[in-house]
């Protein structure tokens, strides 16, 4: 998830949020380029992380921003999810430009399974106990497949572990 989508969703749990941001990814490629000098390599790391430290700061919100950022979360969350269901259900993602389900490894309908917690936090159970049904419905793992062992863990796993906890 892109670090913005991050700061919206942790604002629509009432979190704290610190902003920091990251080493640039030019850096490597800007020092390499360069001849091989300690000195300068060091220097540039100094200038960078002197402006990284300038920018570290505790991002302040209304209390109307944050109902404004809940509620822009909440609908991107539905329209992605929304659209994974019409368009791509019970294959493992949705491709965006195309609007077709892909399977990626074994179709295990992947955005679904990931989606369960967080329809649980978003305080959705009655679209959480449908989802678990069609998941129960339709995720098969008897097949003998090469999967992703990252992508099982992440997602599946992942996606079934958090929806337990946050059940209950």
């Amino acid at each position: 998830m892109p670090p913005r989508l991050w700061v919206l969703f942790l604002l629509y749990f009432g979190l704290a949020v610190e902003v920091t941001v990251p080493p640039s990814a030019t850096v490597l490629p800007t020092l390499f380029k360069s001849i091989y000098r300690p000195e300068e390599l060091v220097d540039e790391w100094r200038k960078r992380r002197m402006k990284e430290e300038e920018l570290d700061h505790d991002v302040e919100f209304s209390d109307e921003d944050k109902k404004k950022y809940k509620e822009k979360v909440r609908r991107m969350f539905y329209h992605a999810y929304d659209g994974y269901l019409e368009h791509g259900y019970p294959m493992d993602e949705l491709k965006p430009l195309t609007c077709e389900g892909h399977d990626t490894w074994g179709s295990f309908s992947l955005t679904l399974v990931d989606a369960l917690d967080t329809l649980l936090v978003l305080g959705n159970v009655t679209e959480f106990k449908r989802a678990s049904r069609l998941v129960i419905k339709s995720v098969r793992t008897e097949e003998d497949i090469n999967v992703s062992v990252f992508e099982t863990n992440i997602r599946i796993v992942g996606g079934l572990l958090s929806a337990h906890m946050l059940q209950g």
